[in-house]
């Protein structure tokens, strides 16, 4: 029987579990609702499983699925399309293993009742910037006059770390996939959201629901006044990287010391970018 609402996690593989703990350990502290853990082969089903047991965990299931092997990090982009048909909600928040929710993030959740996709803006990039442009050029063959619509007007740089969704959004669900498989490629998930968002009921909200480390800040800290609700470790910046680091560390130890989901077991060994940079006593990049 489906929940009316919950927060979604996607895990295939072992290497961003101690990512996840620590984000469900974190979530823990702000939120007491259901969360669903969808788990994609038998190392993440073992981490998933073992996080779900902590009774610290709360409403936790684990949601385990084959998710396709080989095609590199494409056809693993492809999957996040895979989430409402995987998740027991109606209306979910999902979060990629590596965010650190810090605050108030209610305003994720869609309008109940509606097809509505609440998406986020990566630091304060734009669609008609030389970067996001180079990146959706490649879709021009498959979606060519919503990369063309993206590329001639202003719209809020997308990124899929966080975003709100529900069972009613298949129209925009079933594109997203769709296009996605058709060219399954590094980021294809973030890269499609972005061309055909404008063609179904939305919202944006600012980077503060998906804060970067290093991008939505001037390298030294969040922007001036910033609330930020949801820091993103987007590509291991809060293991690689000293303010993401910093950012990251303090939940990571208090995760560990609590041993949340036996953490003190595996952690090290699932994530070696974890283990070198402890056994190194730090990131070695800055910012």
């Amino acid at each position: 029987m489906l929940k009316s609402k919950g927060i979604v996690y996607m895990l295939t593989g072992a290497k961003h579990g101690p990512m996840l703990a620590v984000g469900l350990h974190a979530l823990r502290l702000r939120y007491e609702g259901p969360v669903c853990l969808i788990a994609g082969n038998a190392p993440a089903i073992e981490i998933c499983d073992l996080i779900a047991a902590d009774p610290r965990s709360g409403d936790t299931i684990v949601v385990p699925w084959e998710a396709p092997v080989g095609g590199g990090k494409g056809l693993q982009h492809c999957n996040k399309t895979r989430v409402t048909e995987l998740m027991p909600f109606d209306e979910a928040i999902f979060l990629d293993c590596d965010t650190l929710v810090v605050g108030d993030f209610s305003a994720l959740w869609p309008r109940t009742g509606t097809e509505e996709v609440v998406l986020t803006q990566f630091a304060n990039w734009w669609s008609n910037d030389r970067k996001i442009k180079g990146r959706t050029e490649g879709w021009r063959e498959i979606l060519p006059a919503q990369v063309a619509r993206s590329q001639g007007n202003r719209y809020p740089a997308i990124n899929t770390g966080t975003f709100g969704i529900t069972k009613a959004s298949k129209p925009y669900v079933k594109r997203w996939r769709e296009a996605s498989l058709a060219r399954p490629s590094f980021m294809c998930d973030e890269l499609v959201a972005q061309v055909i968002f404008p063609d179904f009921p939305h919202r944006i909200l600012d980077e503060r629901w998906n804060c970067s480390p290093i991008f939505s800040n001037d390298r030294y800290g969040p922007p001036k006044d910033a609330d930020v609700r949801i820091w993103h470790g987007h590509g291991w910046k809060f293991i690689s990287r000293t303010h993401g680091n910093k950012i990251w560390m303090p939940y990571y130890r208090a995760a560990f010391r609590a041993d949340f989901g036996k953490l003190s077991d595996w952690a090290l060994e699932a994530d070696k970018k974890l283990r070198k940079v402890i056994e190194n006593g730090g990131p070695q990049r800055r910012a």
